[in-house]
């Protein structure tokens, strides 16, 4: 990924204006990228985030279950 100095660094925001030139060509080099398939709409992002998370709470859930079954069978003994 390409990154500039110019407009922001670690400590430093650089809150100058684009120049249109510059708006135009990122978006240009958005369109490529669209084009290309380099890039995700934010639906599909969010529909993968909502299933990794449905994934990750069945998971915690099934791990909780089982440690609560784990300890009403170690009280009945």
């Amino acid at each position: 990924m390409e990154t500039t100095t110019r407009r922001y660094s670690t400590y430093h925001y650089d809150l100058t204006p684009f120049t249109m030139e510059e708006l135009n060509a990122r978006i240009d080099k958005a369109e490529t990228e669209i084009a290309a398939g380099n890039v995700i709409d934010h639906e599909d992002l969010w529909r993968e985030l909502e299933e990794e998370f449905a994934k990750e709470d069945a998971e915690e859930d099934a791990r909780f279950a089982n440690s609560y079954v784990e300890e009403e069978q170690f009280a009945t003994v």
